[in-house]
Protein backbone atom coordinates (compact mmCIF):
# COMPACT_ATOMS: atom_id res chain seq x y z
CA UNK A 1 0.00 0.00 0.00
CA UNK A 2 1.51 3.32 -1.04
CA UNK A 3 1.63 6.21 1.40
CA UNK A 4 1.16 9.93 0.88
CA UNK A 5 3.25 11.64 3.55
CA UNK A 6 2.97 15.14 4.94
CA UNK A 7 5.84 16.31 7.16
CA UNK A 8 5.36 19.63 8.93
CA UNK A 9 7.82 21.77 10.82
CA UNK A 10 6.50 20.30 14.07
CA UNK A 11 7.42 16.83 12.74
CA UNK A 12 3.80 15.73 12.97
CA UNK A 13 3.30 13.35 10.05
CA UNK A 14 0.10 12.36 8.34
CA UNK A 15 -0.12 9.43 5.91
CA UNK A 16 -3.18 8.77 3.78
CA UNK A 17 -3.69 5.30 2.35
CA UNK A 18 -3.48 5.47 -1.42
CA UNK A 19 -5.20 3.53 -4.21
CA UNK A 20 -3.64 0.57 -5.92
CA UNK A 21 -1.62 1.00 -9.12
CA UNK A 22 -4.78 0.53 -11.18
CA UNK A 23 -6.45 3.38 -9.30
CA UNK A 24 -3.55 5.80 -9.26
CA UNK A 25 -4.30 9.09 -10.91
CA UNK A 26 -0.74 9.65 -12.05
CA UNK A 27 1.91 7.34 -13.46
CA UNK A 28 4.72 9.76 -14.24
CA UNK A 29 7.37 11.16 -11.92
CA UNK A 30 7.18 14.90 -11.36
CA UNK A 31 9.06 17.52 -9.37
CA UNK A 32 7.39 19.87 -6.89
CA UNK A 33 9.24 22.93 -5.59
CA UNK A 34 8.84 24.67 -2.24
CA UNK A 35 10.50 27.89 -1.17
CA UNK A 36 13.48 25.98 0.21
CA UNK A 37 13.96 22.81 -1.81
CA UNK A 38 12.66 20.44 -4.50
CA UNK A 39 11.55 16.89 -3.84
CA UNK A 40 10.56 14.00 -6.09
CA UNK A 41 6.88 13.16 -6.58
CA UNK A 42 6.20 9.71 -8.02
CA UNK A 43 3.32 7.28 -8.12
CA UNK A 44 4.80 5.57 -5.07
CA UNK A 45 5.07 8.47 -2.67
CA UNK A 46 5.10 12.22 -2.19
CA UNK A 47 7.20 14.08 0.37
CA UNK A 48 6.70 17.82 0.66
CA UNK A 49 8.44 19.86 3.39
CA UNK A 50 5.96 22.44 4.69
CA UNK A 51 6.32 25.71 6.53
CA UNK A 52 4.68 26.03 9.94
CA UNK A 53 1.50 27.67 8.66
CA UNK A 54 -1.92 27.26 10.27
CA UNK A 55 -4.08 29.56 8.15
CA UNK A 56 -3.92 27.72 4.80
CA UNK A 57 -4.52 24.03 4.27
CA UNK A 58 -2.17 21.92 2.19
CA UNK A 59 -3.94 20.27 -0.74
CA UNK A 60 -2.75 16.85 -1.85
CA UNK A 61 -3.17 15.59 -5.39
CA UNK A 62 -6.60 14.28 -6.35
CA UNK A 63 -7.17 10.54 -6.16
CA UNK A 64 -9.45 8.20 -8.11
CA UNK A 65 -10.92 5.31 -6.11
CA UNK A 66 -12.98 2.33 -7.23
CA UNK A 67 -14.36 1.24 -3.83
CA UNK A 68 -17.82 2.68 -3.15
CA UNK A 69 -17.14 2.21 0.57
CA UNK A 70 -13.54 3.41 0.58
CA UNK A 71 -11.98 3.67 4.05
CA UNK A 72 -9.14 6.18 4.37
CA UNK A 73 -6.41 5.56 6.93
CA UNK A 74 -4.66 8.60 8.42
CA UNK A 75 -1.31 7.87 10.07
CA UNK A 76 0.48 10.14 12.54
CA UNK A 77 4.04 9.89 13.78
CA UNK A 78 3.02 10.36 17.41
CA UNK A 79 0.11 9.54 19.67
CA UNK A 80 -3.00 11.65 19.10
CA UNK A 81 -5.57 12.83 21.64
CA UNK A 82 -8.57 10.64 20.64
CA UNK A 83 -11.01 13.39 21.66
CA UNK A 84 -9.61 15.65 18.90
CA UNK A 85 -9.89 12.98 16.20
CA UNK A 86 -13.60 13.51 15.64
CA UNK A 87 -16.11 14.47 12.95
CA UNK A 88 -15.58 18.17 13.63
CA UNK A 89 -11.88 17.93 12.83
CA UNK A 90 -11.76 15.03 10.33
CA UNK A 91 -14.49 14.80 7.72
CA UNK A 92 -15.53 14.49 4.06
CA UNK A 93 -17.55 17.10 2.16
CA UNK A 94 -19.25 16.87 -1.22
CA UNK A 95 -19.19 19.39 -4.07
CA UNK A 96 -21.69 21.63 -2.26
CA UNK A 97 -19.58 21.67 0.89
CA UNK A 98 -22.04 19.49 2.80
CA UNK A 99 -20.51 17.16 5.39
CA UNK A 100 -21.18 13.47 4.82
CA UNK A 101 -22.28 11.11 7.60
CA UNK A 102 -18.94 9.35 7.76
CA UNK A 103 -17.64 7.32 10.70
CA UNK A 104 -14.42 8.66 12.22
CA UNK A 105 -12.44 6.52 14.64
CA UNK A 106 -8.98 6.81 16.20
CA UNK A 107 -7.26 3.48 16.88
CA UNK A 108 -5.44 4.04 20.15
CA UNK A 109 -1.99 2.51 20.38
CA UNK A 110 -1.48 2.54 16.60
CA UNK A 111 -1.11 6.29 15.89
CA UNK A 112 -3.72 5.76 13.17
CA UNK A 113 -7.23 6.96 12.57
CA UNK A 114 -9.77 5.90 9.97
CA UNK A 115 -12.59 7.68 8.21
CA UNK A 116 -15.15 5.26 6.81
CA UNK A 117 -17.60 5.92 4.00
CA UNK A 118 -21.22 6.78 4.79
CA UNK A 119 -23.65 3.86 4.89
CA UNK A 120 -24.90 4.51 1.35
CA UNK A 121 -21.36 4.77 0.00
CA UNK A 122 -19.87 7.35 -2.36
CA UNK A 123 -21.52 8.39 -5.62
CA UNK A 124 -19.80 8.12 -8.97
CA UNK A 125 -18.82 11.42 -10.60
CA UNK A 126 -19.01 13.51 -7.42
CA UNK A 127 -15.87 15.36 -6.34
CA UNK A 128 -15.34 14.74 -2.62
CA UNK A 129 -12.84 16.40 -0.29
CA UNK A 130 -11.24 14.76 2.73
CA UNK A 131 -10.36 17.36 5.36
CA UNK A 132 -8.05 17.07 8.38
CA UNK A 133 -8.03 20.33 10.33
CA UNK A 134 -5.23 21.75 12.46
CA UNK A 135 -7.43 21.16 15.52
CA UNK A 136 -6.21 17.55 15.63
CA UNK A 137 -3.75 17.49 18.54
CA UNK A 138 -1.26 15.20 20.20
CA UNK A 139 -1.77 13.88 23.72
CA UNK A 140 0.50 16.74 24.82
CA UNK A 141 -1.77 19.33 23.22
CA UNK A 142 0.42 20.11 20.20
CA UNK A 143 -1.75 20.98 17.19
CA UNK A 144 -1.17 19.83 13.62
CA UNK A 145 0.97 22.56 12.08
CA UNK A 146 -1.17 22.76 8.96
CA UNK A 147 -4.56 21.46 7.91
CA UNK A 148 -4.76 18.98 5.05
CA UNK A 149 -7.24 18.46 2.22
CA UNK A 150 -7.40 15.83 -0.49
CA UNK A 151 -9.90 15.57 -3.31
CA UNK A 152 -11.06 12.18 -4.53
CA UNK A 153 -13.66 10.83 -6.92
CA UNK A 154 -15.32 7.47 -7.37
CA UNK A 155 -14.63 5.86 -10.72
CA UNK A 156 -15.76 2.56 -12.17
CA UNK A 157 -19.03 0.81 -12.95
CA UNK A 158 -22.27 2.35 -11.65
CA UNK A 159 -23.38 -1.13 -10.62
CA UNK A 160 -20.93 -0.97 -7.70
CA UNK A 161 -23.03 1.72 -6.02
CA UNK A 162 -24.94 0.38 -3.02
CA UNK A 163 -23.90 -3.20 -3.83
CA UNK A 164 -22.31 -3.84 -0.45
CA UNK A 165 -24.23 -6.49 1.46
CA UNK A 166 -25.66 -5.21 4.75
CA UNK A 167 -24.06 -8.15 6.56
CA UNK A 168 -20.63 -6.98 5.38
CA UNK A 169 -21.09 -3.64 7.11
CA UNK A 170 -18.79 -2.94 10.02
CA UNK A 171 -20.41 -2.01 13.30
CA UNK A 172 -19.59 1.64 12.63
CA UNK A 173 -21.03 1.51 9.12
CA UNK A 174 -24.24 -0.11 10.35
CA UNK A 175 -24.59 2.46 13.11
CA UNK A 176 -24.34 5.20 10.51
CA UNK A 177 -26.90 3.44 8.26
CA UNK A 178 -29.53 3.00 11.01
CA UNK A 179 -32.40 5.50 10.92
CA UNK A 180 -32.59 6.23 14.64
CA UNK A 181 -35.70 8.40 14.49
CA UNK A 182 -37.57 5.71 12.58
CA UNK A 183 -36.60 3.16 15.22
CA UNK A 184 -37.69 5.39 18.12
CA UNK A 185 -41.01 6.20 16.46
CA UNK A 186 -41.78 2.50 16.09
CA UNK A 187 -40.72 1.75 19.67
CA UNK A 188 -43.18 4.32 21.04
CA UNK A 189 -46.07 2.39 19.50
CA UNK A 190 -45.59 -0.72 21.64
CA UNK A 191 -47.83 -0.97 24.72
CA UNK A 192 -46.24 -0.71 28.16
CA UNK A 193 -46.86 -2.69 31.33
CA UNK A 194 -48.33 0.06 33.48
CA UNK A 195 -51.76 0.12 35.12
CA UNK A 196 -51.86 3.91 35.31
CA UNK A 197 -50.48 5.17 32.00
CA UNK A 198 -51.61 4.28 28.50
CA UNK A 199 -48.43 4.76 26.51
CA UNK A 200 -44.69 5.28 26.68
CA UNK A 201 -44.81 9.08 26.36
CA UNK A 202 -47.17 9.42 29.34
CA UNK A 203 -45.10 7.04 31.47
CA UNK A 204 -41.90 8.89 30.56
CA UNK A 205 -43.40 12.25 31.53
CA UNK A 206 -44.76 10.85 34.80
CA UNK A 207 -41.36 9.43 35.78
CA UNK A 208 -39.75 12.84 35.32
CA UNK A 209 -42.55 14.58 37.24
CA UNK A 210 -42.47 12.09 40.10
CA UNK A 211 -38.69 12.19 40.53
CA UNK A 212 -38.26 15.86 39.68
CA UNK A 213 -35.18 14.93 37.65
CA UNK A 214 -34.03 16.87 34.62
CA UNK A 215 -32.62 15.31 31.42
CA UNK A 216 -29.09 15.15 32.81
CA UNK A 217 -30.22 13.24 35.91
CA UNK A 218 -32.44 10.82 33.98
CA UNK A 219 -29.52 10.21 31.61
CA UNK A 220 -27.07 9.55 34.46
CA UNK A 221 -29.34 7.30 36.54
CA UNK A 222 -31.20 5.32 33.87
CA UNK A 223 -30.11 5.81 30.27
CA UNK A 224 -26.32 5.64 30.54
CA UNK A 225 -26.21 2.53 32.79
CA UNK A 226 -28.52 0.66 30.41
CA UNK A 227 -26.51 1.67 27.32
CA UNK A 228 -23.19 0.88 28.98
CA UNK A 229 -24.41 -2.53 30.14
CA UNK A 230 -25.72 -3.47 26.68
CA UNK A 231 -22.46 -2.31 25.11
CA UNK A 232 -20.29 -4.30 27.52
CA UNK A 233 -22.37 -7.47 27.81
CA UNK A 234 -23.14 -8.00 24.12
CA UNK A 235 -19.82 -6.84 22.65
CA UNK A 236 -17.45 -9.65 23.60
CA UNK A 237 -14.31 -11.09 22.04
CA UNK A 238 -12.86 -14.33 23.37
CA UNK A 239 -9.34 -13.29 22.35
CA UNK A 240 -9.30 -10.18 24.55
CA UNK A 241 -11.84 -10.75 27.34
CA UNK A 242 -10.41 -11.08 30.84
CA UNK A 243 -10.01 -9.33 34.17
CA UNK A 244 -10.90 -5.88 32.85
CA UNK A 245 -14.27 -7.21 31.66
CA UNK A 246 -14.99 -8.62 35.13
CA UNK A 247 -14.04 -5.34 36.75
CA UNK A 248 -16.36 -3.42 34.43
CA UNK A 249 -19.36 -5.78 34.43
CA UNK A 250 -19.68 -5.98 38.22
CA UNK A 251 -20.67 -2.30 38.32
CA UNK A 252 -24.10 -3.41 37.04
CA UNK A 253 -24.75 -6.22 39.56
CA UNK A 254 -25.61 -6.33 43.26
CA UNK A 255 -28.61 -8.70 43.29
CA UNK A 256 -29.27 -12.38 42.59
CA UNK A 257 -28.96 -13.24 38.91
CA UNK A 258 -29.77 -16.33 36.86
CA UNK A 259 -27.43 -17.17 33.99
CA UNK A 260 -27.95 -20.21 31.75
CA UNK A 261 -30.17 -21.90 34.30
CA UNK A 262 -27.90 -21.38 37.30
CA UNK A 263 -28.74 -18.84 39.99
CA UNK A 264 -25.96 -16.75 41.50
CA UNK A 265 -27.05 -15.13 44.76
CA UNK A 266 -25.81 -11.74 45.88
CA UNK A 267 -24.34 -13.14 49.09
CA UNK A 268 -20.98 -14.21 47.75
CA UNK A 269 -21.73 -15.89 44.39
CA UNK A 270 -21.77 -12.96 41.97
CA UNK A 271 -17.98 -13.12 41.40
CA UNK A 272 -18.56 -16.68 40.16
CA UNK A 273 -21.03 -15.25 37.63
CA UNK A 274 -18.40 -12.86 36.29
CA UNK A 275 -15.90 -15.74 36.03
CA UNK A 276 -18.50 -17.82 34.15
CA UNK A 277 -19.14 -15.06 31.62
CA UNK A 278 -15.43 -14.84 30.80
CA UNK A 279 -14.90 -18.61 30.76
CA UNK A 280 -17.90 -19.30 28.50
CA UNK A 281 -16.86 -16.54 26.09
CA UNK A 282 -13.40 -18.08 25.76
CA UNK A 283 -14.53 -21.71 25.53
CA UNK A 284 -17.14 -20.91 22.89
CA UNK A 285 -14.71 -18.63 21.01
CA UNK A 286 -17.40 -15.98 20.95
CA UNK A 287 -17.04 -12.72 19.07
CA UNK A 288 -20.16 -10.58 19.04
CA UNK A 289 -20.85 -6.97 18.07
CA UNK A 290 -23.92 -5.07 19.17
CA UNK A 291 -25.58 -1.65 18.92
CA UNK A 292 -28.34 -0.44 21.25
CA UNK A 293 -30.54 2.32 19.79
CA UNK A 294 -32.38 4.34 22.43
CA UNK A 295 -32.69 7.81 23.96
CA UNK A 296 -34.14 9.66 26.96
CA UNK A 297 -37.72 9.37 25.67
CA UNK A 298 -37.49 5.57 26.04
CA UNK A 299 -37.13 5.64 29.86
CA UNK A 300 -40.35 4.58 31.62
CA UNK A 301 -41.69 2.65 34.59
CA UNK A 302 -43.28 -0.79 34.53
CA UNK A 303 -46.09 -1.13 37.11
CA UNK A 304 -48.12 -4.30 37.75
CA UNK A 305 -49.66 -4.74 41.18
CA UNK A 306 -46.87 -4.45 43.73
CA UNK A 307 -44.22 -4.94 41.08
CA UNK A 308 -42.62 -1.67 39.98
CA UNK A 309 -39.39 -1.35 38.00
CA UNK A 310 -37.73 1.07 35.62
CA UNK A 311 -37.21 0.12 32.00
CA UNK A 312 -35.37 1.55 29.01
CA UNK A 313 -36.78 0.61 25.63
CA UNK A 314 -34.56 0.21 22.58
CA UNK A 315 -33.65 -1.70 19.43
CA UNK A 316 -30.69 -4.04 19.66
CA UNK A 317 -28.61 -4.92 16.59
CA UNK A 318 -26.23 -7.86 16.96
CA UNK A 319 -23.86 -9.95 14.85
CA UNK A 320 -21.85 -13.02 15.85
CA UNK A 321 -18.72 -13.57 13.78
CA UNK A 322 -17.52 -16.48 15.89
CA UNK A 323 -19.00 -18.73 18.55
CA UNK A 324 -20.72 -22.03 19.28
CA UNK A 325 -23.56 -20.97 21.60
CA UNK A 326 -25.68 -18.60 19.51
CA UNK A 327 -29.39 -17.95 20.01
CA UNK A 328 -31.19 -20.69 18.10
CA UNK A 329 -32.46 -18.57 15.21
CA UNK A 330 -29.17 -16.77 14.48
CA UNK A 331 -26.44 -17.59 11.94
CA UNK A 332 -22.85 -16.44 12.05
CA UNK A 333 -21.79 -13.32 10.13
CA UNK A 334 -25.27 -11.82 9.81
CA UNK A 335 -26.74 -8.72 11.42
CA UNK A 336 -29.99 -9.23 13.36
CA UNK A 337 -32.25 -6.87 15.29
CA UNK A 338 -34.86 -7.11 18.03
CA UNK A 339 -36.82 -4.65 20.17
CA UNK A 340 -36.33 -4.96 23.92
CA UNK A 341 -36.94 -3.39 27.31
CA UNK A 342 -33.87 -3.30 29.57
CA UNK A 343 -34.96 -3.41 33.21
CA UNK A 344 -33.03 -1.69 36.00
CA UNK A 345 -33.79 -2.09 39.70
CA UNK A 346 -32.67 -0.31 42.86
CA UNK A 347 -31.89 -3.34 45.01
CA UNK A 348 -30.43 -2.83 48.45
CA UNK A 349 -26.81 -3.85 48.83
CA UNK A 350 -25.26 -6.16 51.41
CA UNK A 351 -21.89 -6.49 53.09
CA UNK A 352 -20.67 -9.03 50.51
CA UNK A 353 -20.92 -6.42 47.74
CA UNK A 354 -17.54 -4.74 48.13
CA UNK A 355 -17.47 -3.00 44.76
CA UNK A 356 -19.08 0.19 43.50
CA UNK A 357 -22.34 -0.27 41.59
CA UNK A 358 -24.79 1.85 39.67
CA UNK A 359 -27.74 3.30 41.59
CA UNK A 360 -30.06 1.15 39.45
CA UNK A 361 -28.46 -2.16 38.47
CA UNK A 362 -29.24 -4.58 35.66
CA UNK A 363 -32.29 -6.80 36.22
CA UNK A 364 -33.09 -8.31 32.83
CA UNK A 365 -33.69 -7.91 29.09
CA UNK A 366 -37.32 -8.39 28.05
CA UNK A 367 -38.03 -9.06 24.38
CA UNK A 368 -40.72 -7.09 22.60
CA UNK A 369 -39.96 -8.83 19.29
CA UNK A 370 -37.90 -11.84 18.27
CA UNK A 371 -34.67 -11.52 16.30
CA UNK A 372 -35.09 -10.76 12.61
CA UNK A 373 -32.45 -10.50 9.92
CA UNK A 374 -31.49 -6.94 9.01
CA UNK A 375 -32.29 -5.97 5.42
CA UNK A 376 -31.66 -2.83 3.39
Amino acid sequence: MKKLLLVGATLLAVGLSQPTNAEASTTESKVVSTQTESVALSEDDLVDMLKDVTSNYKAFMKQAVSDVFKTWTIKFNTEIDPDTFNRDNVYVVDEQGEKLMTVVKYKEGTNEGVIMAPGIGYEKGVNYTLVVTEDVKTTKGVALSQGVTMNFELSGDDSQQNDKDIHEYSKEELEDWIDKEEELTRLREYPIKNEFWDNLDEANENLRTRTGWNDEEVDRVFLQPSKEFMQLYFNRDYSTIGESFKEDIKYFFRHDHTYRGKEYDAFGELPNLFDALVQDTKEEKRISESIFVTDLSMVHQMHEGWNTNNRIRGTQYIRYTSGSHLPEELDLNKWYKRDVDVQLANYAGNNTITWETAMYVFDGVYELTSYEEVEK
